[in-house]
């Protein structure tokens, strides 16, 4: 009479015993997928990844080629699964620790702006802010200093005053809007005086020096002296570039 309630105890704990274990393996297996799906979502597309290392190098003009090919690639991709344990094969694609491809997009104009591509960054701007307008308002600043850039100033004070419109002085590029609104009445006032159209101002267009001339000194006459940028064949990870 007393074995009947042994063996029905002993069966009762393996069977405990059984299901936590079970559990235990769910919850491994799940922390396990966890962790891969993480190392997933950590890793970045190659050509996003050079493009940041570019950006953070002072290289804009080449980050924002490389931008331009990840969010507008030649060729789409095959497809590939994205289970977790592929993702040394499944980083293309990939934005890494971007919010979302307009902060990708925000990212390449300002590397066009910081490399003095005007137009290319103004087009871009205008496209973040249309995609969204609460987040890149400073898109909206930067479109009028390039507008302004290339001498579109009526464009450019317009656009101010679109950006002190919709975000007056809560954001936290109101006081340099201020300034560059102060430029634009200057430039104004320049443009109106009697004597600017004694002169006139154009970029010099001359095969010395392949990345560009720059700091001119008048010397005699028609005679300058300048500076050129010029390439030479140098060592790998060296600057091929002189004076």
């Amino acid at each position: 009479m007393k074995t009947q309630p042994f063996l029905q105890k002993v069966n009762r704990i393996l069977f405990q015993s059984l299901c936590a274990g079970n559990f235990v393996s769910r919850f491994l297996l799940f922390l396990t997928g966890c962790i891969l799906l993480m190392q997933a979502q950590g890793q970045v597309d190659k050509r996003l990844a050079m493009a940041d290392e570019y950006f953070a190098a002072g290289d804009y003009f080449t980050a924002a080629g490389l931008y331009g090919q990840f969010l507008h690639p030649a060729v789409k991709p095959k497809y590939r699964s994205d289970f977790p344990l592929n993702t040394k094969r499944n980083s293309e694609g990939r934005i890494g620790s971007y919010q979302s491809k307009t902060g990708i997009l925000f990212k390449q104009a300002e590397s066009y702006r910081l490399s003095n591509y005007w137009t290319e960054a103004s087009a871009l701007y205008k496209e973040c802010f249309e995609k969204d307008s609460l987040k890149y308002g400073a898109a909206l600043f930067w479109m009028a200093v390039c507008q302004r850039s290339i001498g579109d100033y009526a464009t450019a004070e317009e656009t101010l005053n679109k950006f002190f419109s919709i975000y007056g002085n809560g954001h936290e590029f109101y006081n340099a809007s201020l300034k560059e609104k102060q430029t634009l009445q200057l430039i104004k006032s320049q443009l109106l005086r009697p004597d600017s159209v004694l002169y006139h101002i154009q970029k010099i267009n001359t095969n010395i020096g392949d990345k560009g001339i720059f700091a001119p000194v008048a010397i005699n006459g028609n005679q300058y002296l300048f500076t050129s940028t010029q390439t030479d064949s140098v060592a790998a990870n060296s600057n091929p570039h002189h004076n």
